[in-house]
């Protein structure tokens, strides 16, 4: 049991790692015991936060309240992660900064006409770069590229 508490912090299922918390205390384990198992379980989490891939949390993020939430992911598979959450929140980012910083304007003009056409429906889109905005070392004409391939294909509010 031990170990499924582990799965169950590490895959963010709440209602079941609180009832397998639960039968641990009423079966007399040591709380000690629990908070290693707890730590574990972050563990893991912590493990797949450090590749910056949100991909497989998407089920996580999809418990999220509908249209409370804005999403501002660094790297994602975005066909999926507009195939898992749908239109329940409002996209931002996701122009990655490498792209920004070492891409072409015709390479951003792709990627971000992609990022609508993929995003860009009802449930709202802010196109920024990936984790922190738009870097300063991103080439002026790449900026440009992006700001062109938003008034090109965007449609604003």
């Amino acid at each position: 049991m031990p170990n499924d508490l582990v799965d169950a912090l590490a895959n963010v299922q709440e209602q079941e790692a609180l009832a397998l918390t639960q039968q641990l205390l009423d079966r007399g384990t040591d709380p000690a015991e629990i908070l290693t198992n707890v730590r574990g379980g972050m563990d893991i989490v912590g493990k797949r936060c450090e590749d910056g891939d949100y991909t497989p949390r998407l089920e996580a993020l999809a418990e999220l309240p509908r249209g409370k939430v804005c999403a501002w992911i660094d790297v994602v598979d975005i066909r999926k992660m507009k195939s898992t959450l749908g239109n329940a929140m409002c996209f931002v980012g996701n122009v990655p900064l490498e792209l920004l910083i070492l891409g072409t304007p015709q390479d951003l003009k792709g990627y971000v006409t992609v990022l609508i056409e993929t995003l860009g429906d009802n449930s709202g889109l802010i196109i920024n770069g990936a984790a922190s905005g738009v870097p300063e070392e991103a080439k002026a004409a790449n900026v440009r590229a992006v700001t062109e391939a938003v008034s090109q294909h965007g449609v604003q509010a």
